[in-house]
């Protein structure tokens, strides 16, 4: 059975988000780099990945950074 990298890395307890941002380093990227990117503030990026708010934009490039399509990097928001 394989499993994807959010669920491998979730094995801690972590919330989708922290695994998020885990993953990101390991692929040598950052929510603050992310942000830098799209010209928005850190704040609001890290909002997204946690939940709290919502952009598209900001998910496909947090999905894109991952190597992740959208819907594995963010199972947790409904579509």
């Amino acid at each position: 059975m394989s499993r994807d990298p959010l669920t491998v890395v979730r094995v801690r307890r972590r919330t989708y988000g922290e695994a998020r941002v885990v993953l990101l380093r390991e692929r040598g990227s950052s929510l603050s780099a992310i942000a830098r990117s799209l010209g928005l503030d850190l704040s609001f990026v890290s909002r997204v990945n946690g939940g709290s708010r919502h952009s598209r934009d900001v998910q496909e490039k947090i999905a894109f950074r991952l190597g992740l399509r959208l819907r594995d990097a963010f199972p947790e928001v409904r579509r």
